[in-house]
């Protein structure tokens, strides 16, 4: 199935890592969680449509393994084979019964549900071409009118911002991984600084009141430990 290109709701970025990628058992990830509001209506669209791609591609993934593991030998006898088929067999429950989703309810220190869904995004910092040439993914960012910005304000938690994400499938033939949809950051919207150019290609729209970088400055950058990581990354994202 074909991948898909959504802009999130405006939302309140939780441990991001959107100016400079994490580092992480050497590999580097943009990411951030996105706590998102779930009664409000166009957090309740966005949950509809990813939830709709969700459905599609986890049946896309179980035929798929259901059409591996019936292609290995149930009554197998040497070990190899069984193998071969336990793992397919456990590759396919792990899709039926535990299709992973970026997108998660909040649970609060008392144990109990807060109102409001997180958004999981994460994607690689970059990838290297066939003659060696390393391209950036670095997510681009626009303001709230929106602009594209060439001096990006360094975000923290707390800022409102929205996202231009891309919804992918991921099938792995280890149980452990299986099967699921990651979320994978394109581009960064900043509405409201909460910390203190000309018009590109997105599908942000503007919003009212919100940051406007017409003659921001971007301060200096500090410096970046690049071992600190929140949680280990994933190597299917």
């Amino acid at each position: 199935m074909d991948n898909l290109t959504i802009i999130t709701p405006v939302g309140i970025a939780s441990y991001p890592h959107l100016n400079q990628p994490d580092f992480y058992k050497n590999n580097e990830h943009y990411k951030c969680k996105l706590i998102l509001d779930a009664s409000k209506p166009d957090v309740e669209v966005f949950r509809s449509k990813l939830e709709g791609f969700l459905r599609k591609a986890q049946d896309e993934a179980l035929a798929e393994a259901e059409e591996y593991l019936s292609a290995q030998n149930a009554d197998a006898k040497s070990p190899k084979a069984k193998e071969a088929y336990e793992n397919a067999l456990a590759v396919r429950d792990q899709i039926r019964d535990n299709f992973k989703t970026p997108l998660t309810e909040e649970w609060g220190d008392d144990d109990t549900l807060t109102g409001n869904l997180v958004l999981n995004t994460k994607s690689q910092a970059s990838f290297k071409k066939k003659d060696g040439e390393v391209v950036s993914l670095a997510p681009k960012f626009y303001d709230a009118t929106p602009k594209i910005m060439v001096n990006k304000p360094t975000l923290s938690g707390g800022e409102k911002i929205a996202l231009e994400i891309i919804l992918v499938k991921y099938h792995a033939s280890v149980a452990s991984i299986g099967g699921g949809v990651a979320a994978r950051i394109r581009s960064v919207q900043v509405i409201d600084l909460s910390s203190g150019g000309s018009m590109g290609s997105t599908g942000f729209g503007a919003v009212a009141g919100g940051f406007d970088s017409e003659g921001y400055v971007a301060p200096e950058t500090p410096e970046v430990d690049q071992h600190a990581s929140d949680e280990p990354s994933s190597s299917v994202y």
